[in-house]
C-alpha cells in the first residue's frame, strides 16, 4: 500500500509528486490542488442569461413546476411563470414576444397555464409595463 497523499484531509494513496491523482491533475492543470477549472455549463453568448436560460435554471435548481400547486387558483401548476417584481428586470425577443423576465430565480411562481395565459394576455392587452399590473387588474 503506498502512502497517503499529502494534501491536507486527503486519504487517497499518493500518486506522483507527493499527490493523489486528482490533485497531481488539479496541479498540472491549474497550478493549485484547489483548482476545479472552468465553471459548469455552457458560456454566456450576450451579457445576461436569456429567457429561456432562466427556464433551464429554474427547472434545474426548483424542479419542475408541476410538483407545485398554482398561486392564483391551487391547481396543479404546470409552468414557471415572472412575477414582474424585480427592479431589475430585463426583456428577452423569444417565441414573437417580448418577454420581461428576471436573473432572481425568487421572482418566479408556478402557475397553471390558464392563469399564465391571461395573466400574459392581460399584460399584453393593458400596455403598461409589467411591473405596474396587477392580477387583480386582469379580465
Amino acid at each position: 500500500m503506498r502512502a497517503p497523499c499529502s494534501i491536507d484531509g486527503c486519504d487517497r494513496e499518493k500518486h506522483a509528486r507527493g499527490v493523489c491523482v486528482t490533485h497531481d491533475r488539479r496541479i498540472k492543470n491549474g497550478g493549485h490542488p484547489d483548482f476545479t477549472g472552468k465553471p459548469p455549463g455552457r458560456p454566456l453568448k450576450g451579457q445576461h442569461p436569456t429567457w429561456a436560460a432562466i427556464h433551464k435554471r429554474l427547472s434545474r435548481t426548483r424542479g419542475a413546476a408541476s410538483s407545485y400547486a398554482c398561486v392564483d387558483c391551487a391547481k396543479q401548476a404546470r409552468e414557471w411563470s415572472y412575477d414582474g417584481l424585480d427592479p431589475a428586470q430585463l426583456i428577452d425577443r423569444a417565441r414573437g414576444w417580448e418577454l420581461a423576465y428576471s436573473l432572481d430565480l425568487e421572482h418566479y411562481v408556478p402557475r397553471c397555464v390558464p392563469c399564465h395565459r391571461r395573466l400574459d394576455i392581460g399584460i399584453r392587452k393593458s400596455k403598461k409595463p409589467y411591473m405596474q399590473l396587477a392580477i387583480e387588474e386582469l379580465p
